[in-house]
């Protein structure tokens, strides 16, 4: 008996290691998919006010500096360990396959590497005004 409950609890871990490896699986052009954000990622914040948990960078977009008829101040909290993008004398697009980035509504400032649904959800919801979210 205590050699079947050890096959078992191999095979459980067996499946539990196949149903990570899945998770990051390559997608259909072969690449790694990027991992989801976290809830907190992507949120709304005030780099004044409000600023993200955990030092993680809130993104404004374009700055309440350059457009302040725009809207409020604000942006986004930045997903943690995703690379930087922005536009600029030198544009810098976002290299992770799965990613694109989503541009400043203004240039020279900083964007933020998305995976299309978030960006989808960015562009239709009250931070849109801060990106270019043009298709």
């Amino acid at each position: 008996m205590r050699g079947r409950r050890a096959w078992v609890l191999l095979l459980g871990l067996a499946l539990a290691g196949c149903h990570t490896a899945a998770a990051n699986a390559p997608d259909a052009s072969g690449d790694a998919a990027p991992d989801a954000a976290p809830a907190e990622a992507l949120g709304h914040c005030d780099p004044l006010g409000a600023p993200c948990s955990g030092g993680v960078e809130c993104v404004e977009g374009c700055p309440f500096s350059v457009r302040p008829a725009a809207g409020p101040r604000g942006g986004l909290c930045r997903v943690p360990g995703r690379e930087q993008c922005g536009c600029g004398i030198v544009p810098s697009p976002c290299t992770t396959p799965g990613l694109d980035c989503l541009m400043p509504a203004c240039c020279d400032d900083e964007g933020l590497c998305v995976t299309p649904q978030e960006k989808a959800t960015i562009c239709a919801g009250p931070d849109a005004f801060r990106f270019d979210c043009r298709p």
